[in-house]
């Protein structure tokens, strides 16, 4: 650049180089199930087009067990979107607008299922029957994320039992 006066003299030229950098693309993974009142997970994001080292800020910080390391173990009370920022070692930061997901990964939190018994169409939490009669117990989910596998200690059906007796799913 030069400039000239309104007399024509003229400025020494000066000049700058504007070096362009390269910015951090972040890849935060795919999306993750848990269980309320369960294990977490680690995230496993994938970071690229920059130099090494990052450093890495993730948001929000519910659930996390660390902000600002690349793996964070997440263990959220609830479904929880985070987002991840990296910065590069030249100084550069990963793009975050609303329109990206790729730095973005949810955990989402499962309901624990709930084993029941029922007799019949009737959920029972316990149940009298008479010496010698016999009674048929089912045993289902409610709630829970499918598919579902029932684990019970007890035969169905629940023929003249000698005693009172407690069956558990």
């Amino acid at each position: 650049m030069q400039i000239t006066d309104s007399n024509g003299c003229k400025s020494t030229i000066d000049s700058v180089t504007v070096t362009l950098l390269p910015k951090p693309i972040v890849n935060a993974g795919a999306d993750i199930f848990i269980c309320e009142s369960g294990v977490g997970d680690t995230l496993r994001p994938v970071v690229t087009n920059a130099p090494s080292p990052f450093s890495f800020q993730w948001l929000p910080a519910a659930g996390l067990n660390d902000t600002t390391v690349e793996r964070p173990y997440a263990r959220p009370d609830s479904t929880t979107t985070y987002t991840l920022i990296a910065t590069s070692d030249n100084g550069c930061n990963s793009f975050v607008s609303t329109l990206d997901t790729v730095s973005t990964i949810t955990v989402h939190v499962k309901k624990l299922p709930v084993a029941a018994i029922r007799i019949g169409s009737v959920e029972v939490d316990s149940t009298d029957i008479c010496f010698g009669d016999s009674v048929e117990l089912e045993g289902f989910a409610r709630e829970g994320f499918p598919p579902l596998t029932l684990f019970r200690s007890f035969d169905s059906k629940c023929r003249m039992p000698q005693r009172s007796k407690t069956w558990s799913m």
